[in-house]
């Protein structure tokens, strides 16, 4: 007898076979998924970050150096050696950073989603041919997310 096409039993095997490799294969999409969401959440913070430091920092230059830092948990006030004052906090339950800029216009920069504790402030002081003073913002409950603040 001349046999043409497979059996019944071959085929549950072969699509058994398939189905396994299937679900290796969606498993891996769905990893790779979330580590594209990830990645482009820490973008997302970094490049927050910079834009935060680029405008703190260009004050200060352009201000001739932090006369008095004042911060709480939820803002700090900048008052630089020509005795302009400006402004960042935490606004939108902690969702938002605003910076007064040149002639008082608000920025504001959108966090991504995720909990965001307080306005931490560390600062260090180096004594070499100078004052230089590294300022340090960063949000409490999100280590990774610091802006550097250089005044010298």
């Amino acid at each position: 007898m001349n046999r043409n096409g497979f059996t019944i039993v071959e085929l549950i095997i072969s699509v058994a076979i398939l189905t396994i490799v299937m679900v290796f294969a969606l498993n891996l999409l769905v990893v790779l998924n979330e580590k594209e969401i990830n990645l482009d959440v820490d973008t997302n913070m970094v490049l927050n970050q910079a834009f935060v430091s680029k405008k703190i920092n260009g004050d200060i230059i352009k201000n001739g150096g932090i006369k008095l830092l004042n911060c709480t948990t939820t803002y700090c006030n900048f008052t630089f050696n020509n005795d302009v004052t400006k402004k960042m906090s935490l606004i939108n339950n902690k969702k938002t950073i605003k910076y007064e800029n040149e002639d008082y216009v608000e920025f504001t920069r959108t966090l991504p989603e995720g909990n965001y504790g307080n306005i931490v402030v560390k600062e260090f002081l180096n004594y070499s041919m100078g004052t230089l003073r590294i300022i340090t913002i960063n949000l409490q409950d999100y280590p990774n997310y610091e802006i550097q603040i250089l005044d010298y």
